[in-house]
């Protein structure tokens, strides 16, 4: 086979240092008959003179042209000669220690285009073959490293799930006890429905609302569910064997639907946000009388997500102003606030926000793409991550014209993020169906799943919410068709 290109040759031999020089040429690979491997340069520009050592060397003599005394130019000082200074050493090609090539240029040869002929052993070759892969893999992995930061092929994929489906039609939320055993879920079909989170058994069917469920939440000692949704109200409900459903309380004190709530650490408050675009509170109430303790009105759009801090003495709010802002957590007053960038002159709604375990730093989901880590004390952001944006390689295949139709794929938003109690890895989700698991410091991709098993005639499956367990062993993975508890490896 043969290739047409510019060779830069420079090689060492023994103290020598030549110039480095260029052979523009086509170079044919054959085998040979007794050396198993033959290179042959046929030049375009003319070689002046090559230099190998006598255990390879079988080709015409060293020098083109008609003769040795039309040598080009040619450095003494690399080949000196005791009898003339200015010729080459007559004993060439078999002067010790010579074990290199070398090749420079020089003007036009009468016997210009002949070709030249190399022999290498077979071992030789096989080595250099595999070398040459070798190098091309590492090349070639680099680059794939830099393009997909963080990519699939730097991860495991897991596939071990337990699946909750009862609802009738589309899910909008879910929960898993802190104790591990149950599974909270509510939709469309306006109730919340209790699974036993191993054998996914549905144990219990809540039908106390009267419009569609958009926030479940399980009280710290997993005896009481909260949930809250279209009709804007909280229902406060027993979750415990032999009172799973009586009803404790029902909240009624929000403006408009109700699209989080989350539990005090010591659970004796529930903070409540409404998604309202003009009138939007975030409440904050005692669980068990619904006794309200302060309203916090500084968002200027609807509340998407609340979280308390595992200190007890924060909440994390964020919505579609494109706002994460921080509260204290009785009077409701503002310690700190973090806007997204603007998209298009708009701010980027965000969608979830997640507490560290020390309730120093919060991490937040929107529809930028990325998760961003936030330093509430500092008042600052501390990291930015595009797991999700460089997360491609199984999404382009999943979703080629072929397999869907020419289906374009939308815009990565990030919907859900989760801080392990560990403190060491964050679960982030995205509108393509994609849940990650990734290192809280530095940001790189440990665990994926993608969705893969979407039921038919979905393309997408936008993945809604994802939450830890309590010993960091399992994630739940809420999506609009199915429940799926994400066992880890």
């Amino acid at each position: 086979m043969g290739y047409h290109c510019t060779w830069w040759l420079a090689l060492l031999n023994e103290g020598c240092y030549p110039s480095r020089a260029s052979i523009r040429g086509t170079i044919n690979i054959q085998p040979h008959r007794t050396s198993p491997l033959a290179v042959y340069f046929a030049e375009d520009s003319t070689c002046v003179q090559e230099r190998i050592s006598p255990m390879s060397y079988s080709g015409p003599p060293p020098y083109p042209g008609p003769g040795p005394q039309q040598p080009g130019p040619y450095n003494p000082n690399a080949y000196p000669n005791p009898g003339n200074p200015q010729q080459p050493d007559p004993s060439y090609p078999g002067s010790p220690g010579l074990n290199a090539f070398y090749a420079w240029t020089h003007a036009p040869q009468p016997d210009r285009g002949k070709r030249r002929k190399v022999r290498f052993t077979f071992k030789e070759a096989v080595i250099g073959l595999i070398f040459l892969g070798v190098l091309l893999y590492m090349v070639y992995g680099y680059i794939l490293a830099t393009i997909h930061l963080w990519g699939p092929s730097h991860a495991s994929y897991a596939s071990q799930y337990v699946n909750y489906r009862g609802q009738s039609i589309d899910i909008f939320a879910a929960a898993l006890s802190p104790d591990g055993k149950y599974v909270a879920s509510g939709g469309a079909d306006k109730t919340v429905q209790v699974w036993d989170a191993h054998s996914a058994q549905l144990l219990y069917t809540y039908r106390g609302h009267t419009e569609f469920i958009q926030a479940i939440a399980w009280s710290p000692d997993s005896k009481y569910i909260a949930s809250g949704g279209q009709d804007k109200t909280v229902h406060v409900w027993s979750a415990e064997p032999g009172k799973m459903g009586q009803r404790v309380l029902t909240y009624r004190e929000s403006p408009w639907i109700i699209s989080s709530i989350a539990w005090s650490p010591d659970g004796q408050y529930i903070v409540s946000a409404d998604t309202a675009s003009t009138k939007t509170e975030v409440q904050i109430w005692r669980a068990l009388t619904g006794e309200r303790i302060t309203t916090y009105t500084g968002h200027q759009d609807g509340v998407l997500s609340v979280a308390w801090s595992p200190q007890g003495n924060r909440i994390a709010t964020a919505g579609n102003d494109g706002m994460v802002q921080i509260l204290d957590a009785l009077s409701g007053q503002q310690v700190a606030r973090f806007q997204y960038p603007l998209d298009n002159g708009k701010p980027s709604f965000v969608t979830s926000v997640s507490w560290s375990p020390d309730s120093k730093r919060v991490a937040s989901a929107g529809g930028d793409g990325y998760v961003h880590i936030w330093d509430v004390d500092a008042g600052r952001e501390v990291l930015k991550t595009n797991v999700h944006l460089s997360y491609k390689e199984d999404f382009e295949d999943r979703l080629r014209p072929e397999n869907h139709k020419g289906v374009k794929p939308p815009p990565v938003t990030t919907r859900a993020v989760s801080w392990s109690h560990d403190g060491k890895r964050i679960v982030s989700a995205d509108n393509r169906g994609a849940t990650l698991v990734w290192d809280a410091n530095d940001g790189h991709l440990l665990l994926y799943t993608d969705g893969r098993e979407a039921p038919p005639g979905r393309v997408y499956t936008s993945v809604t919410q994802a939450a830890w367990s309590q010993d960091d062993r399992h994630i739940l993975i809420t999506t609009v068709d199915v429940v799926v508890n994400w066992q880890l490896p």
